[in-house]
């Protein structure tokens, strides 16, 4: 027969698991409150950005010619710069896009019925959209995805990958500037060979005699190759003394099953707010 706990204990333990879920409900709402307050705080600075972009004359103007010089675009990128946001998408009365991050996504219709716009409201709120959750994304990156061991991001991150603090920044030169490319970023997400970085690529040879060698290909001829080891020493190598050599697959693996859409669509919105 097992022996029950004293009654003094009993009400101890009970009074321990009051505390500990009184401790827990009270974090839980503090965390709410906090993210509510936040909420507020983008909704309202996203609504002063939507309200300047609205009352721009070079905005209007387009739309009402239907933007044939492709010039919402460029102004919005310019709105994005300016003022910090993360993107700006602007569309026409029937919800056509006429800027997006995605420019796949130009000329399609939006997500969100504009009908209360359009009665002369206005409106702010949280839409998952088509690019999914910046912060629940950087929880990823630096958590279940595993990123952060390789890619550097906000200061803090390995080194063997390509740096990614920057990614979400336009790129461009001569005038010609061109918003980063989301789908590109879920691409190289789910097929990291589509599309590797030259300095990360990693190639290794293969001598007829000897162990392979791997290193950052540096220069290769008709006749020989010539590598940076991973000790950083220059090696060269005559061809026909190499039983094989060639760029090998990239380390990174791919994320296609391993996180769900959703995850993927807020790593790529988080990576867009990455600007350097």
């Amino acid at each position: 027969m097992r022996s029950r706990l004293p009654l003094a204990y009993q009400i101890l333990a009970l009074q321990v698991c009051i505390v500990v879920l009184t401790a827990g409900v009270g974090l839980a709402l503090g965390l709410w409150q906090a993210r509510q307050q936040l909420d507020v705080q983008y909704q309202q600075r996203s609504l002063a950005v939507a309200e300047s972009v609205a009352s721009m004359p070079a905005i209007k103007s387009a739309l009402a010619d239907g933007d044939p010089a492709g010039s919402i675009e460029s102004t919005a990128e310019e709105v994005r710069r300016s003022t910090g946001a993360s993107y700006v998408v602007v569309a026409d009365r029937n919800g056509i896009r006429f800027s997006h991050p995605n420019r796949a996504l130009i000329g399609k219709p939006v997500d969100e019925s504009p009908g209360v716009v359009l009665a002369g409201h206005t409106w702010v709120g949280v839409q998952r959209g088509t690019l999914g959750d910046a912060a629940r994304g950087k929880a990823v990156f630096q958590g279940k995805g595993g990123c952060q061991m390789c890619h550097k991001a906000e200061g803090a991150g390995g080194t063997s990958g390509p740096d990614l603090s920057a990614v979400g920044a336009p790129r461009g030169g001569r005038g010609l500037v061109q918003a980063a490319d989301p789908a590109a970023i879920e691409r190289s997400i789910l097929d990291p060979n589509a599309d590797i970085v030259l300095a990360f690529r990693v190639f290794q040879v293969t001598p007829t005699s000897g162990a392979a060698v791997r290193g950052r290909l540096m220069n290769q001829d008709t006749f020989s190759v010539q590598l940076l080891d991973g000790s950083e020493n220059l090696r060269s190598f005559l061809k026909s003394n190499l039983k094989e050599f060639g760029f090998l697959p990239s380390p990174m693996p791919s994320y296609r099953g391993r996180l769900t859409p959703q995850e993927v669509a807020d790593v790529v919105s988080y990576l867009l707010t990455l600007k350097g």
